[in-house]
């Protein structure tokens, strides 16, 4: 359901700080992933993420760009360790971002697949 809202909100929502798309390789970084999410290309999903992590991640200015390099990392991996702590991470840092009504509108508006890619956790 989150990530339904998500995709209605994208047409009305633009939140630039948010999604940090002022850093040149988060904005790169969005771009690769959505493509690699149209084709279900999770290896593609896992390689981008990891590539990410490794050169970016200190300087991204958007936590969910974090969340969603974390996700991709893990998403259809068969290592359950991973994909637990990943989850668990996930969850931690949801929490401490969202305090309410207002913070949970902003991350639905968010340009940045963090439900789909939960919703993959789940159910692909």
């Amino acid at each position: 359901m989150l990530a339904q809202i998500h995709h209605r909100k994208l047409d009305i929502m633009d939140l630039e700080e948010l999604n940090g798309f002022n850093h040149t390789a988060t904005r790169a970084f969005h771009t690769e992933i959505m493509g690699h999410i149209g084709r279900r290309d999770w290896e593609a999903m896992r390689t981008e993420s990891e590539k990410f992590i490794d050169g970016y991640l200190s300087e991204t200015p958007s936590p969910l760009c974090m969340l969603t390099a974390f996700l991709g990392q893990a998403i259809k991996t068969k290592d359950r360790d991973l994909r637990e702590s990943v989850l668990a991470y996930t969850q931690d840092q949801f929490k401490r971002m969202v305090g309410g009504g207002a913070d949970m509108d902003a991350v639905l508006g968010s340009a940045w697949p963090v439900m789909e890619l939960l919703h993959g956790f789940m159910y692909e």
